[in-house]
């Protein structure tokens, strides 16, 4: 066998084994390009997502301040905002100032209604559906003004609410709650001292705090934050137009609302109402 002869032999064995490794790197590419396009569909639809969360399409419309021509947030306004075109949802919230006081210690706290759209991160809990919380029930922060309410999470503690007497005077009431749960108290969309409760809960707080009955707080005092979700993100712009007026003030973080310590006493116990606090009653007349 000469050189030729053996050089052709040789060159006849490798294409023999050239076709199976062409159809492997054939197969290996459409696998490479059909992974790819799967990478690039999902980041395009998690993309989508994120632009269609809830937040992206949700709107915050605060109570006016005091003094302005526009309209309470009371149940008819929210009735009206539902109506606007592309509106899916609106939710309201409600907030009042409330003494937690489990065993030796107090916490001074806002119960606020919750909002589907707005939940906070719950760490512990005494079931797995908590929401919607039955009337009665609140969720704390785990850590309130240093006190850790963890393991107090289903036991019935002490609340204490103000009473609306007269303008500018309130007195302490008594109430008890059940710590249905607790959230991580670095989540402050509501505010750093937010604790949720049954919508009937805080109103029947909220009305008494007012001095107005429970039945007509949604009515005439209304709610001090309404929110407003839209059908899909690129509708936000026009409807957050519509949905404040001019006359409306600018939006309010609730993180700005700081509990006025005139309304409590060195215990921590409600004493006299304040100025800004009796706000919400009907007089809209500071004391004298």
């Amino acid at each position: 066998m000469n050189v030729l002869h053996l050089a052709l032999t040789n060159i006849r064995a490798l294409r023999r084994r050239l076709y199976p490794l062409i159809a492997l790197l054939a197969v290996t590419g459409a696998v490479g390009l059909g992974a790819l396009g799967i990478a690039e569909h999902a980041q395009g639809t998690t993309d989508q997502r994120i632009e269609e969360s809830t937040a992206n399409r949700s709107i915050t419309v605060d109570r006016p301040e005091p003094g302005t021509s526009t309209p309470e947030l009371t149940d008819s306004a929210a009735a009206g905002l539902a109506r606007l075109p592309h509106v899916t949802l609106v939710q309201h919230r409600a907030q009042i100032s409330i003494a937690l006081a489990p065993p030796g210690a107090t916490a001074l706290l806002y119960a606020t209604t919750h909002r589907p759209a707005v939940t906070p991160p719950i760490t512990k809990s005494v079931r797995a559906a908590l929401f919607p919380l039955h009337p009665g029930e609140i969720v704390a922060p785990a850590t309130a003004d240093g006190v850790d309410l963890t393991h107090l999470v289903g036991r019935t503690i002490d609340v204490e609410t103000i009473r609306f007497v007269r303008p500018g005077e309130g007195t302490g009431v008594p109430d008890r709650a059940r710590l249905a749960a607790v959230y991580d108290p670095t989540w402050q969309l509501d505010g750093p001292d937010a604790a949720y409760a049954a919508d009937a809960t805080v109103i029947r707080w909220a009305a008494r705090r007012a001095g107005v009955p429970e039945g007509t707080y949604p009515r005439t005092i209304g709610y001090d934050q309404l929110t407003v979700v839209t059908d899909t993100a690129a509708h936000t712009p026009d409807v957050m137009k519509s949905s404040r007026p001019s006359a409306t003030p600018p939006p309010r973080s609730a993180s700005n609302s700081r509990r006025c310590p005139q309304c409590w006493n060195s215990s921590g116990r409600p004493a006299t109402l304040c100025w800004p606090c009796s706000a919400s009653s009907p007089s809209r007349e500071p004391p004298r």
